[in-house]
């Protein structure tokens, strides 16, 4: 049953984010998820000795 419960908790932080943040007027998704992708891309390319593009 525990096991259980530590499955929930993620998503519990996923609609207080959805709720507090993403439902504003101004979010703006495309760009948030622009920079998370680079930063992301960034580290493995990083990590693996390369450069991106």
């Amino acid at each position: 049953m525990a096991r259980r419960a530590v499955r929930v908790v993620p998503a519990l932080h996923l609609v207080e984010f959805a709720t507090q943040h993403v439902r504003q007027p101004g979010y703006d998704f495309g760009g948030q998820f622009e920079f998370g992708l680079d930063l992301i891309l960034d580290a493995l390319a990083a990590h693996h000795g390369g450069t991106r593009p």
